[in-house]
């Protein structure tokens, strides 16, 4: 294969110049022409472009079942949290009730008469 490079000191040199990209391209194609190349590149193009759309649209429904997903643990979590604080309220409402019962049962169980004695 031949050197796409240019030498030629009136152009800038090391770089590529439209004729030996062209030059280049034509002689690693093995006979493929131009026009079939843009074809190609342009199937491909389409193709890269397509499959980058479908990904958008996959992480889209992704994203999606997350947000569903993460409202639905946390409506789980406070169900949870309600019915285990109404249980800690209850709970907390019959302790001060058994407190207060025994202090009543104390008050009355003791009362005090004043002996009166005739004599």
């Amino acid at each position: 294969m031949k050197s796409v490079f240019t030498e030629d000191p009136l152009r800038n040199p090391g770089h590529q110049t439209n004729e030996a990209v062209k030059n280049g391209r034509e002689a690693d194609n093995d006979g493929i022409g131009v026009n079939e190349l843009q074809r190609k590149e342009a199937t491909t193009k389409i193709q890269s472009h397509y499959r980058g759309y479908c990904n958008r649209k996959q992480e889209n429904k992704h994203a999606a079942a997350i947000k569903i997903q993460a409202g639905y643990r946390g409506c789980r979590v406070r169900k949870l949290r309600r019915t285990r604080s109404k249980a800690v309220v209850k709970i907390q409402s019959f302790y001060r009730e058994y407190k207060t019962r025994q202090q009543l049962q104390r008050r009355h169980s003791t009362k005090s008469f004043l002996k009166v004695t005739t004599g």
